[in-house]
Order: structure tokens, then sequence, then C-alpha cells
């Protein structure tokens, strides 16, 4: 699997989930129908608490995942989406940790402030917090599947794995003299 079958194989897994997330707004908006809304609330009940005073609401239609899921997935979208416009020699580089923890902090201490009750912030600002978290989890994710690339097509290959160009294959001892 090359890098851009990677890329574009993770553009449609979040198009998807993003369409997902909008289908009972879209549905309710263009064909005044709510079959999509039930299916749609059943699948993401496995990733988000689905509080409804915290999700927004569009057209009338509660959105089946909380702000700051909202805010995940369409951060993780955009910046993936993006991703393609950077320079490849800057894209391959890792992230460092202080970004990632500049990511995911303000997302924790929210939802623990939260949580613990010392905090009621507004949906608004989940959102943000969870859009920031969101492109720093696909920025970071890039250089990790890219890292994984030759680990996945290893699981593929049904054959022996073929040698980088010019190095000579490993052989024993026992296949040098004429053994098996």
């Amino acid at each position: 699997m090359s890098s851009k079958v990677i890329y574009w194989f993770i553009l449609a897994v979040a198009v998807f989930i993003c369409c997902a997330l909008f289908s009972p707004v879209i549905e309710a908006l263009f064909f005044q129908t709510r079959y999509l809304e039930p299916a749609a609330a059943r699948w993401f009940s496995m990733l988000c608490h689905q509080d409804p005073s915290r999700s927004y609401h569009i057209a009338g239609v509660c959105l089946p995942v909380c702000t700051r899921c909202t805010g995940l997935y369409i951060g993780f979208l955009t910046a993936w989406t993006l991703w393609r416009l950077v320079p490849l020699e800057r894209r391959d580089r890792p992230v460092s940790n202080l970004v990632l923890f500049a990511g995911i902090a303000p997302l924790c201490m929210d939802g623990l402030l939260n949580l613990a009750g010392i905090l009621n912030s507004h949906d608004h600002f989940r959102f943000i917090t969870g859009l920031v978290f969101g492109a720093v989890a696909a920025r970071s994710l890039w250089p990790a599947l890219l890292e994984t690339t030759p680990i996945i097509k290893s699981l593929f290959n049904k054959g022996p794995v073929a040698e980088p160009e010019g190095q000579v294959p490993k052989i024993s001892e026992a296949e040098a003299i004429g053994g098996e």
C-alpha cells in the first residue's frame, strides 16, 4: 500500500463519518423524513455520551454526538484534507510530544473540570477543544501510518518479503554450502 492509498482511505473514512454525523440534518431538511436519525444515534452511541443538552441542534434535529465529538470529527477531516498541501519534506516528520500535549491538554482539562463539577464550559469551548484535538490527531497519525506501512504490506504479502534494492539477501550457512 502506498502512502497515497492510505491517505485516500483515511480521507474516505473521515468523510463517511462526517456524512453519517450530519445525515439526520440533511434528511430532515431535504427529505422531511427521520429514518436516519435513530440509525446514526445508535451507531455513534458507541463513541459518545450523546447528551442532548451538550449537542448542537440544527434545523430542529439533535446531532448524534456531543459538541466536543463534533469538533473532533470536523477537526480531523479538515486537517487530514489540508495535510496534502504541506510540502512533502515537512509532511513525514513525526509530531513532537509538546504539540501532542498542547492538542490534548485543553480537551482533558475541560473534560475533567466538567466531570468534577468545578466548571461548566460552554458548547463552543467544547467544540473548539475537540477541533484542536482532532487536528492534532490527524497530524500525528500520518507519520505513524507511514512507519507502519511496511508492516502492513508484509501482513498481506503471501511470499517472502523482498529485500530492498542494492542489498544482498541473507542466507544461512547451510544454504551457502548447498544444504537445505
